[in-house]
């Protein structure tokens, strides 16, 4: 496996996304809060989508595990990588903030978006757009 993305921040919460090629897919892993650990796996395949203009789409399949929700963090980032590279792509997400009220959940989404973005601009400058690896 080749790390293709590796990216870190500490505020408002502490969360590191590593992103890996592994044959033509892609697999990244999220870690963060207090107890980093595995919550959540998201699956998502890319597909045509039913639109008539040749878009990139795919299906997710979320498994969290009990009592976790952190397929809320895997799913969105699992969606827009398959999308942006066109590869299968398989996000493991464990984020655990002690004692956390449903601000800090908020706070913790809104922060997963904003790097869910950087990240999938730093996979296109390696696959590009909805396509293929560049070669």
């Amino acid at each position: 496996m080749e790390i293709i993305v590796h990216f870190s921040e500490s505020k408002p919460y502490p969360v590191t996304v590593t992103v890996m090629k592994t044959g033509k897919d892609l697999l990244a892993i999220v870690e963060g809060g207090d107890r980093p650990h595995i919550g959540s796996v998201a699956v998502a395949v890319p597909h045509e989508s039913i639109r008539k203009d040749k878009t990139v789409s795919s299906t997710v399949s979320v498994h969290n595990l009990p009592r976790h929700r952190d397929g809320e963090i895997a799913a969105p980032l699992a969606k827009l990588l398959a999308e942006t590279a066109n590869r299968v792509t398989v996000v493991s997400a464990g984020f655990h903030i002690d004692n956390a009220a449903p601000a800090d959940i908020e706070a913790v989404l809104e922060q997963m978006s904003r790097i869910n973005d950087i990240v999938a601009g730093k996979v296109a400058s390696e696959y590009g757009t909805g396509g293929g690896v560049k070669e």
